[in-house]
Parts: structure tokens; sequence; C-alpha cells
């Protein structure tokens, strides 16, 4: 989730090898990445295939309070990228939150990135870079868009409109479009449903985005958008109703099995929606976010639509 009050972290910027010294096949969990940032670490799941053959990678950013492991559990993103040919990186920021007023998370995530794809036993496929986040993960993420559209084949936003923050507002009119899949609940009390609308006609304005058409949904618990841009790339949006069992309700991954405060130590809050209150009374997810953010990079390796 979000935080309002920003906090600084120390660069550390003398010479150093790179965070990801072990690059067999995989998941390498928790390993310091001090030379990058104090306090950041990151796990990494590498599949088999990606050893020996082309793969892609997608990096996958948490929100405020989080870390790697919640991430993973609400997403699923290494089983995911394992079954799919990605190497999936989950970094955890210091103290868990990815703000600051220096831009040092933001640059540290770019150079663990670079970092990435500099390393010699992976043959990753630059075509096949993607960038996804939750909550502040996803502020992170949205500043990416508009900062380095050419390095990252598509994005997945997920809760971005946080602390009163419009999503978005970087871009210009004509900015560079890269395939976005966005996401915002009804009732999340973080990420402001209303934050979000108030977003739209910017970024509406900025890419020349066409009406909207439902692709997919019930028209009750969760709708699926797609506007096409001036250069034919799509924005999708995806709106649900579904709230977890905590005091952010809507905050949250529709379809994760995140549902109790016992699931991922260290982390009391269950971010899974809808929430086994919901359940009971016969809620059903009709997506899960996870398998829509892989289909989604799946869907969209880079292309040459993308111009800057």
């Amino acid at each position: 989730m979000a935080k309002s009050i920003l906090a600084f972290s120390l660069v550390v910027t003398a010479a150093a090898s790179s965070c990801f010294t072990k690059t067999t096949a995989g998941v390498h969990e928790n390993l310091e990445c001090n030379s990058l940032l104090l306090g950041l670490r990151i796990t990494y799941n590498v599949p088999q295939q990606c050893v020996n053959q082309t793969c892609g990678l997608i990096t996958d950013l948490h929100g405020y309070s989080m870390n790697a492991a919640v991430e993973d559990f609400n997403t699923n993103m290494r089983e995911l990228g394992e079954k799919n040919g990605y190497i999936v990186i989950q970094p955890s920021a210091p103290g868990g939150n990815w703000l600051d007023t220096t831009g040092a998370h933001k640059r540290a995530v770019l150079a663990m990135v670079n970092e990435a794809l500099a390393v010699e036993g992976w043959k990753i496929d630059r075509n096949k870079v993607h960038l996804m986040g939750f909550s502040q993960g996803a502020m992170v993420t949205s500043s990416f868009i508009c900062s380095h559209p050419d390095l990252f084949a598509s994005f997945v936003v997920m809760e971005a409109a946080n602390g009163g923050q419009e999503v978005l507002t970087c871009l210009k009119k004509g900015s560079p479009q890269p395939p976005v899949l966005l996401q915002n609940g009804l009732n999340d009390l973080s990420s402001r449903y209303g934050v979000w609308e108030a977003s739209f006609p910017h970024i509406r304005e900025s890419w020349g985005l066409s009406d909207g058409v439902k692709i997919a949904g019930d028209g009750k618990t969760w709708d699926r958008i797609r506007n096409i841009g001036s250069t034919g790339v799509p924005f999708e949006f995806l709106n649900y109703t579904y709230v977890a069992d905590y005091f952010l309700k809507g905050h949250c991954f529709p379809g994760s099995k995140h549902l109790h405060r016992t699931d991922v130590p260290g982390q009391v809050l269950p971010f899974g929606c809808p929430g086994l209150k919901e359940q009971a009374q016969g809620q059903k997810a009709g997506y899960f976010i996870g398998e829509e953010a892989m289909q989604f990079f799946l869907d969209h390796p880079k292309s040459s639509e993308i111009i800057v």
C-alpha cells in the first residue's frame, strides 16, 4: 500500500559486482543488493530453459510494507514465469518503502534491470522485458512508462492512484505509448477510484485513445475495457468491486490466495480478494490478476510501434 511520508535511502556509489551473483536455474531468495541501494534485497527465479535458450524478463514490484515474498504470494509470478519462459525478479525495498525524495529507489530498479540484462549466462530477449507493480510499486512502474518506454515492452499497473496522486501525469501529448494494462478497484481506499477517473482524461489526450470497448467482465463485479491509441497500441483497464479482509478493502489482488493473516510470515494484512467474508457470501473472483498480467506480457512483446 502507499504511504505519503517519503523516506530517504542511501545509494552505495562505490564500484561493485552485479547483484545477480547466482545465475543457475532455480529460485535465489533474499540476496543482498547493497551495491545499488543500501538495504535492497532481490529474489529471482531462473527457469531451467532460460539457461539454455532465450527467455523474457519480468520485474515485479511490491507495495508499501510488503516484500518479494508477499508480492509473489499474490501474483504467483515466479511460477507463471517458470511455465512461460520468463526470468522473474522481485526486489524488496529498504523498509518495504519504494518512495523517496531523491529518486534513488527508481535509479536502483533501473540499474537492477540493466544488471540482469547483462548477465552472460542468461539469454534474455530484449523484446520481452516487462515491468509490473502494485501500489507503491505501481507508482514506480508508472514513472517508467514516461521515462523508459523504450526499455520495457509492456507494463502492468495495479492500484497506482495512491495518496490522492493522479496516475501518469508525467505524460505529454504525443508521448510514446507502450502497451499498458492498468487495474483499479472501485472500493479501493488507498488508490481511490475517483482519483483514477480524474487521471484518465489526461492519459486519453496524451495518447489519443479511442473510446473504450468492453472486452471481458460480467458488468457487475468486474470489467475489462480496451482503448486504442493513435499509433494502434492498446491501453487496457480492469476494474472490480471485490474487497479484501483488511482496512483498505479494495486495495488488493483479485483472485489471489492471500486470504489469511498467517499466510506469509511477517505480513498480517491479507491482500487477496474477494476475501473470506465475501467468499462466504458466494462471491468468486472473475479473474486472477497474476495470470492476466502474464498473458498481457505474452501478447505484447516489444513492437516497432513504440517510437521514442
